[in-house]
């Protein structure tokens, strides 16, 4: 509701950080509004001023993060510690990291070469 957006704009910002969103004001209507950004320039803009009418949120998906191959080492080398195999280290840390298996597996060979 408009009396709530503030707030559930902070709460947004809060919990799913600061990602790129939409406040759309009285869609298919006369007086239909695109408010659009990060979530902390939505915020901003809203600061102060009163809106009117229906009101929705649109979130987008967080951002893709930059995975090194020095995380990618780090997650196998733990999951091999806690007594998982080479070949399921390599799918488990593929899974949780969102990474091809392909460049996986090629980091945990260049581990075992290592000694």
């Amino acid at each position: 509701t408009v009396k709530r957006i503030d707030a559930v704009v902070d709460d947004l910002l809060v919990v799913m950080g600061d990602r790129q969103a939409a406040l759309l004001r009285e869609l298919t209507k006369v007086h239909e509004e695109v408010i659009d950004g990060r979530l902390s320039e939505i915020a901003a803009l809203l600061d102060g001023r009163e809106l009117k009418g229906e009101l929705v949120v649109v979130i987008g998906p967080p951002e893709a993060r930059e995975v090194s191959d020095e995380m990618i080492a780090e997650a196998l080398s733990r999951a091999m510690a806690e007594g998982a195999s080479a070949r399921d280290s390599v799918k488990q840390v593929a899974a949780r990291l969102d990474q091809p298996k392909g460049r996986v597996y090629e980091i945990s060979i260049a581990i075992k070469n290592r000694g």
